[in-house]
């Protein structure tokens, strides 16, 4: 057996931009190991399926699948422009296959969704439809955009990352739906890209609705106009400065033009909630967010009880609450973190063995991070990052109050997220080496 008999069963191509990101000296490069094929691919076993994740089951008409109420996946071409080794679809897809619908079954696909006004999403998928022409991706939008049920339009595609030219103006231009286009939210998202749109021209309006959901409604083919834009500080990197300005004696210092958008602004509710002095100056809109200047002033902090609502708006702040929570006097619950545990690293375990090691009583039940805080911390300890960028910025930032210094394995990786984190503390006063 050879590659050429993986080739003649399953469909294999790869684009220069990929191929140009592969190690050949690495035997066990995950790029290729996701799109060049291997003679492994030949060993088929019993329990192995042809259609493994049952689409045929759910396909009342060719090319569409209805496994759920109130969408369908559209399948609206069998090829790729690379094909991943691990498809479950790749017994259906390929040069072989054909490749665009043809205009009978497109005008049966496009029936049933009519026909069926429980459907509110639609997904093209295929293959990948960004293959097909920037006129066919446009009168498929169209087509469906007609649809009065049909709310939401998404493209299921790889294009950008695997073939990155693919996305052009023209391409761009197809994906425009005239009309209105809705999308619901199940649970509220930060929207940073609405306010960002709505301050360059576009009409979006936002509707809360009674379930918790939330529809933002977008009106197509908004003529947007280039504004001057101030992007708000990050309140995530604020908030190592913050947590300084609160552990250390004496501190008064000031934050400038930090992000204070009501979806991201779950570690300043919290840090108040705390008895922290936080004083917010000069609230305005830049670039449609609203932001302020933060002036923050040492003092006492208390236990608080987080809950789990709140982490959306502060996931990544948890690492240096925690180390507030060690300063503070009693215990701070943090409820439902369980995203945590899917970071750079395992932040909820890393956390806890962090604290641990300076010295601070802390425990996790469940998806909870208990914090016993006594007003000081001892310190003194080497804590293991794990290679993640905001736990070493945490505990770093807890040695600038604890008793005694506290080291971390690596720094590097800080760069990945704020690069100016040393320069600044020590601008504000804090000593590394």
């Amino acid at each position: 057996m050879t590659l050429q008999d993986v080739a003649r069963r399953y469909a294999v191509a790869i684009s220069p931009h990929l191929l140009s990101l592969v190690d050949p000296a690495d035997p066990k490069d995950p790029i290729a190991r996701q799109f060049l094929p291997s003679l492994e691919e030949l060993n088929t076993l019993p329990e192995e399926l042809a259609d493994p994740i049952g689409d045929s089951a759910h396909s009342p008409v060719p090319f569409i699948v209805h496994r759920h109420p109130d969408r369908v996946l559209f399948k609206v071409v069998a090829a790729c422009p690379v094909y991943c080794r691990f498809c479950f679809r790749r017994e259906m897809i390929g040069p072989a296959k054909e490749n665009a619908l043809a205009m009978d079954a497109l005008e049966a696909a496009l029936a049933y969704i009519a026909g069926h006004p429980e459907i509110w999403e639609v997904i093209l998928t295929g293959g990948d439809p960004f293959i097909l022409t920037p006129r066919r991706m446009a009168e498929i939008t169209g087509r469906l955009a007609a649809i009065s049920h049909v709310k939401v339009i998404r493209w299921h595609t790889r294009v950008p990352v695997t073939d990155p030219e693919r996305v052009n103006d023209d391409l761009v231009a197809a994906l425009h739906a005239p009309g209105c286009t809705t999308v619901v939210e199940p649970i509220p998202t930060r929207d940073h890209t609405e306010r960002m749109l709505t301050h360059f021209g576009a009409e979006i309006s936002v509707k809360d609705e009674e379930d918790g959901r939330r529809a933002v409604t977008v009106r197509g083919d908004a003529e947007l106009v280039g504004v001057p834009i101030t992007v708000p500080g990050d309140p995530s990197s604020a908030a190592f400065a913050i947590a300084a300005g609160l552990i250390c004696e004496g501190s008064d210092i000031v934050l400038e033009g930090v992000l204070m958008n009501p979806t991201r602004a779950g570690f300043i509710e919290t840090v108040r909630d705390m008895g922290g002095d936080v004083e917010l100056l000069d609230l305005r809109l830049e670039g449609g967010e609203p932001a302020a200047d933060l002036r923050v002033r040492a003092g006492t902090l208390r236990g608080v009880d987080v809950p789990p609502e709140r982490a959306p708006s502060m996931i990544d702040e948890y690492p240096v609450l925690a180390v507030l929570a060690a300063f503070a006097q009693g215990e701070t619950r943090m409820r439902g973190l369980a995203e945590l545990r899917v970071k750079e690293s395992d932040r909820l375990a890393a956390t806890a063995a962090g604290l641990a090691a300076c010295g601070v009583e802390t425990a996790i039940e469940g998806d909870d991070l208990i914090v016993m805080g006594k007003g000081s911390v001892p310190g003194g300890a080497t804590v293991e990052t794990h290679m993640d960028h905001r736990i070493a910025m945490a505990f770093l930032t807890l040695g600038l109050g604890a008793e005694q210094p506290v080291t971390v394995d690596d720094i590097a990786m800080i760069a990945t997220s704020f690069p100016a984190f040393v320069p600044l503390m020590t601008k504000l006063g804090g000593q590394f080496r």
